[in-house]
């Protein structure tokens, strides 16, 4: 048996303390620099100033960040030496993955007959453009099937969320005529326009309050340089339909629609954007809507079929997402050209692409 130290008291730390009893070993404690929480399992969560141990300890981040370069700086800077990336962390526990599928966040569910349906599965693979996303497709099923190290899939690095060099989306637009459904605090505003030359319209669409002040922020600082782009900004979630949804307001990217009640629920106004947009013809389309993309998709239908809009959607927050997003996109527009790209770990930032086959 050996003690070892986390890194994170999330949901991940949490599972990875799990699985580091089930394999014999002890966590000594947890460093988290954020949780207000005290203890876990009648284990200390400290900060890292408030460390007073062998500097020799191994740590493990259960953190999984496509950059933890930061996290690695700031446990050398205090004289740690053995320090173990989310990849080494879930090589060395076994239960880690499975664990970690059991918070049933986002796509994961301790039900495992939710996480792949081979029929439908079936029914996608052909509609995919490349070998890439074919290959990453049989992956994730792979993964989710067995939930290990062998068949864990790695983020696809180097290529840039919703605007990925390694597919052609964009080569034929003059002008982008931008629609961000989730918007969050703007930070695809700037990549956007460093991709573009000409940006005819960014529409930035977000519920949550608290994320509003930082992307009106965002974009007075992009309006000071980029005078001849128009913004715009709803304070509202999007939907099959023009209505009021009750919406979790936790100030974070992962605020969503629920229908539960507690202290972080309030109500939002929700548009359809064939009903708010349709007359603006946007040519690019980006969903990260927290699980309401299939209603989203719903109110859009009159602008995908007349337009054929580029859209980027995001296919991991729930299981189904994966096949039934695919298939709710070809039944409005068959002639979509679709890619499959994975961004980040534990298949978040799983995004679908869809570009016209006239383009």
């Amino acid at each position: 048996m050996k003690e070892v130290i986390i890194y994170g008291a999330g949901k991940y730390g949490k599972s990875l303390y799990n699985a580091v009893e089930e394999a014999g070993d002890r966590v000594l404690c947890f460093i988290d620099e954020y949780s207000s929480e005290k203890e876990f399992c009648c284990t200390k969560i400290q900060r890292v100033e408030e460390l007073d141990v062998d500097k020799n300890i191994e740590i493990y981040i259960s953190i999984a960040l496509n950059d933890v370069s930061s996290i690695k700086k700031l446990l050398i800077g205090y004289g740690f030496h053995h320090i173990f990336v989310f990849e080494d962390t879930v090589k060395q526990y076994s239960t880690f993955l499975k664990h970690i599928v059991d918070t049933n966040l986002l796509w994961m569910s301790q039900n495992r007959s939710e996480l792949v349906n081979i029929e439908k599965i079936k029914e996608i693979e052909h509609y995919f453009s490349d070998d890439s996303s074919k290959e990453l497709l049989n992956k994730i099923v792979q993964f989710r099937t067995n939930l290990t190290y062998d068949t864990y899939v790695q983020p696809q690095l180097g290529t840039i969320q919703y605007f990925p060099d390694d597919i052609d989306l964009f080569s034929h637009l003059n002008k982008l005529k931008f629609v961000d459904c989730g918007a969050y605090i703007g930070d695809t505003i700037e990549t956007v326009i460093k991709n573009f030359k000409k940006v005819d319209y960014i529409i930035s669409i977000e519920p949550d309050k608290q994320n509003l002040e930082k992307l009106k922020n965002e974009i007075k600082k992009q309006k000071a340089e980029h005078y001849d782009i128009d913004f715009c900004v709803y304070p509202c979630g999007v939907w099959s339909e023009n209505k009021i949804l009750k919406f979790s307001s936790d100030g974070n990217s992962a605020s969503s629609v629920t229908n539960d009640t507690h202290i972080n629920t309030i109500e939002i106004s929700a548009i359809s954007l064939d009903d708010t947009l349709f007359g603006l013809a946007p040519n690019y389309i980006k969903m990260d809507v927290e699980g309401a993309e299939a209603e989203a998709l719903k109110g859009s239908e009159k602008i995908i079929t007349t337009y054929k809009p580029i859209l980027a959607v995001c296919v991991y927050h729930k299981p189904s997402d994966l096949w039934e997003l695919p298939i709710l996109i070809k039944s409005f527009n068959p002639n979509y050209k679709m890619y499959l790209r994975q961004h980040g770990h534990m298949g978040m930032e799983t995004v679908l692409y869809c570009v016209d086959k006239k383009f």
